[in-house]
């Protein structure tokens, strides 16, 4: 006894077809019937022929389908496979049952798929990954090189330029190049080259906004595109200011401009500060805060607000006007022109601007040392900045 392949029920083994449901169970003797032998269910496209081809074919016992080992009509081959193949299967191999072998070959077909869509994952990944890798390794090498090529000049100068005096709030840190300046009572200065390249190296690596601010006022004049660029990138790319209550502060920093209107300006201190406090990521009302500091007496503290105006906004020509103030009332004059020419660089209308600085440097209520900063930055705007 044997089971039907249609509804594996008990039948002689002997029987062409069973009693009970009526499915044919093996081959005829007439080649040409075996059409007829081949229930409803069993034709149809095979995934798991196509894609696994030679691998399916061996458990299926479809030897045929190790042709698709040989190079030019494998391909060929699978597609046969995907089309003959589950007949050929259902002819080769003994099953149990219809349901059996549909359970079988759908078991290979999503197996085949699923292969198949995971290469395709992969695949992506890996065309996103090996770019996204390279260049990495690329911008990698480069530092490593331009790291490599200040050191060298370093070495080559013996030791740095003199450094410019810090901004107030700057990070400062001994250097061995300074340790043995002061140690060495004659040293050759470095080469003006040396200097640029060593700017350079401070605009890529400022470790805090003060000390970013301190280099695009170094690279303002002579004027340093690449040096102010990279500065602010990496200004922006600080600790990014919380962002607070807006509506508040806004309400706030209305007020503030109405005290600051009527020349109430420690009123204006005081409302500006609740609104920086509101929202510290504002920065308008930071800029706001540091101006008003400056009318009121306190250049020194307006520093502060200014640097985190320019923090979340590096290009704020509103910011760098006021900043000029500060520098100029706390006595430092080269800042405070460096400051106007970079208001000048950021400005969205250039005109504009040198007209205002021409006003400012003929209005009489100007402090004199502020007013000789415009004239110095308008002269060096009309030769050509």
């Amino acid at each position: 006894m044997v089971h039907c392949r249609g509804c594996s029920a008990s039948i002689h083994e002997s029987a062409l077809t069973c009693p009970k449901c009526g499915a044919p169970q093996g081959l005829a003797q007439n080649p040409s019937d075996n059409a007829l032998l081949i229930p409803d269910g069993i034709k149809g496209w095979s995934w798991g022929a196509f894609l696994f081809n030679w691998v399916w074919g061996i458990f299926n016992g479809t030897w045929i389908a190790l042709l698709t080992l040989i190079p030019f009509i494998g391909f060929i081959m699978a597609i046969v496979l995907g089309i003959k193949g589950r007949e050929w299967a259902w002819k080769n191999k003994k099953w149990e049952s219809v349901g059996h072998f549909q359970r079988v070959q759908r078991l290979w077909s999503v197996w085949a798929l699923w292969l198949t869509l995971g290469t395709m994952v992969i695949g992506i990944v890996v065309a996103i990954a090996i770019p996204a890798y390279g260049d990495y390794k690329t911008r990698a090498r480069q530092a490593a090189q331009f790291k490599e090529q200040i050191l060298a000049e370093a070495a080559v100068a013996q030791v740095s330029p003199p450094a410019p005096a810090p901004m107030p709030g700057a990070v400062t840190e001994p250097t061995p190049a300074v340790e043995q300046a002061a140690a060495t009572p004659t040293s050759a200065p470095a080469t003006e080259a040396n200097a640029a390249e060593l700017l350079t190296g401070r605009a890529l690596s400022c470790p805090d906004a003060i000390s970013c601010v301190q280099v695009m006022l170094e690279g303002a004049n002579p004027r340093r595109p690449d040096v102010l660029k990279m500065a602010a990138t990496r200004l922006a790319e600080a600790e990014p200011m919380p962002v607070g209550d807006r509506k508040s502060s806004r309400a706030l920093n209305t007020q503030g401009l109405e005290r600051y209107a009527q020349n109430d300006f420690v009123g204006a201190v005081n409302l500006f500060t609740q609104a920086a406090a509101a929202n510290e990521g504002d920065a308008e009302i930071q800029s706001n805060l540091g101006l008003a500091l400056i009318r009121a007496g306190q250049p020194q503290d307006a520093i502060a607000p200014l640097t985190h105006s320019l923090q979340i906004d590096p290009r704020r020509s509103n910011a760098w006007s006021p900043f000029a103030e500060a520098m100029d009332k706390i006595g430092r004059p080269n800042y405070a022109y460096a400051s106007l020419l970079l208001v000048y660089e950021f400005s969205g209308n250039r005109q504009k601007t040198v007209e205002f600085f021409r006003a400012r440097s003929e209005n009489q209520e100007v402090p004199e040392s502020m007013r000789a900063a415009y004239v110095n930055a308008t002269r060096t705007i009309e030769a050509g900045y």
